[in-house]
């Protein structure tokens, strides 16, 4: 019943990443990723895959088959599956929309179930903007190698936020999981309420456990982080500060050169060129 097989539309728009053109993917354990527009004619089918699969559906519906059964692919749904199962996959609604990436099954950073996986995620931007922004640097003649590193780092960040969000917390330290998702999804818009929902705690508790083991208010150490990586783009990256900014959780450029200011007591220009200073020195 199953087997291989491509049956892919003229209407349908499907933009690659290759670790041809980007080795840096590779070195990940990712093997081949796209944003993929669909629509009219559509089938992909495998028997065998010797890859795991990550699909985030961003907009439009899709159908997944699997031996076990059927399922509606909705918009905001990530879904995994494991190397050696049998799938296929078509349009349900007038479009499909999503992010695919194949993994290799010799990565060891993401957690992949034994069988088909499909969970609602909160917020696929990061994602999807880190992907943009490597099909860009993909079409430029040079590219510009500590950008695409840092952009590759924040995928695998990312995606392995969206696969183990909601993971149970074993570490003594009861902030160990999610310091975790905070620094691996800073353009998050993190607040209070929603740290203590899933670290299962009341907001005061919540308040007392940062203040035991970093000294600072939630708040507090959520800004630490984004300076943190901030500073870090600023000095490996040519980023534009709305990037960077977007990247962190800020409106804008504006936002963010306010805030590092005042955090770093530099602004970010100056911050940048003191690093190129001390990197030639």
């Amino acid at each position: 019943m199953w087997r291989d097989e491509l049956n892919i539309g003229p209407r349908c728009v499907e933009r690659f990443l290759t670790t041809e053109a980007l080795p840096e993917l590779q070195q990940v354990g990712i093997n081949l990723a796209g944003i993929s527009v669909l629509r009219e004619e559509y089938l992909v089918s495998r028997k065998n895959p010797q890859e795991h699969l990550a699909l985030l559906t961003l907009s439009g519906e899709g159908q997944l088959h699997v031996p076990s059964g059927s399922q509606l692919l909705k918009t905001g749904q990530l879904l995994i599956l494991p190397l050696g199962q049998a799938y296929s996959f078509e349009i349900k609604a007038a479009h499909w929309r999503h992010v695919w990436l194949l993994l290799s099954p010799k990565q060891r950073w993401l957690q992949i179930p034994e069988s088909a996986q499909v969970k609602t995620v909160e917020s696929s931007t990061g994602l999807v903007s880190s992907m943009q922004l490597l099909l860009q640097q993909q079409s430029q003649p040079r590219q510009n190698p500590h950008i695409v590193k840092s952009l590759v780092d924040l995928l695998q960040r990312y995606l392995m936020t969206m696969v183990q969000t909601n993971k149970p917390i074993v570490e003594d330290n009861p902030l160990v999981a999610i310091e975790q998702q905070m620094r691996s999804a800073l353009h998050y818009p993190w607040t209070v309420q929603e740290i203590a929902r899933r670290i299962n705690v009341s907001e005061p508790h919540c308040y007392r456990l940062f203040q035991r083991y970093f000294q600072m208010s939630p708040k507090q150490f959520l800004r630490r982080l984004r300076m943190e990586h901030g500073a870090y783009l600023l000095r490996e990256s040519g980023w534009s500060l709305d990037v960077i900014a977007s990247q962190l959780g800020y409106q804008d450029g504006f936002a963010f050169s306010h805030r590092f200011k005042k955090y770093m007591g530099l602004s970010p220009a100056a911050f940048r060129l003191r690093s190129k200073g001390k990197s030639r020195g």
